[in-house]
């Protein structure tokens, strides 16, 4: 069920596997599209993802259950690397994600224009109103999400999510 429900969103999300990339203002790169976390690693532009994940420290006790409870969830998350949520929010997502070994090909990413809108819809079809926006997915229906900041950490809001 999760490899069709996987399937089914990646042919609405990577209509174009290529990303877009624009500059705002301040000329830091406004990426859009599928996006992956490498993509954003490797970006010169992007250099606050390094750092973010390089400064990050998931909390340790919650590591564990996370690493037991996560992989059965899929992530859909959006993102605007010009939002300086997302800056902060996103290589904590990774730096966890990478310490519960959570499988990467379970999780949708996507980058957002600095209105918050995507070409092919899909910020209106998961109603996507702030950035950054982790969706979490179990058996193809969202059980929670985290919007635009944590309530404690993003290892324990996702971890509330998944004992729901």
């Amino acid at each position: 069920m999760r490899s069709v429900f996987l399937i089914i969103i990646a042919a609405m999300s990577f209509g174009s596997l290529k990303a877009q990339t624009e500059h705002n203002s301040a000329d830091s790169a406004v990426i859009t599209g599928a996006l992956t976390f490498e993509m954003l690693e490797s970006n010169p532009q992007c250099s606050w993802f390094r750092e973010g994940v390089a400064a990050y420290t998931p909390d340790a006790s919650k590591i564990e259950e996370l690493a037991r409870l996560l992989p059965e969830f899929d992530l859909v998350v959006f993102m605007g690397t010009w939002c300086s949520d997302s800056q902060r929010l996103i290589p904590q997502l990774y730096k966890t994600l990478l310490e519960t070994g959570y499988p990467l090909d379970q999780i949708v990413l996507y980058g957002l224009d600095m209105s918050k809108q995507s070409e092919d819809g899909l910020h209106e079809t998961h109603k996507i109103e702030w950035v950054p926006t982790i969706i979490v997915k179990q058996y193809g229906s969202e059980v929670g999400r985290i919007t635009e900041i944590v309530q404690e950490s993003i290892e324990a809001d996702l971890l509330v999510i998944c004992r729901q």
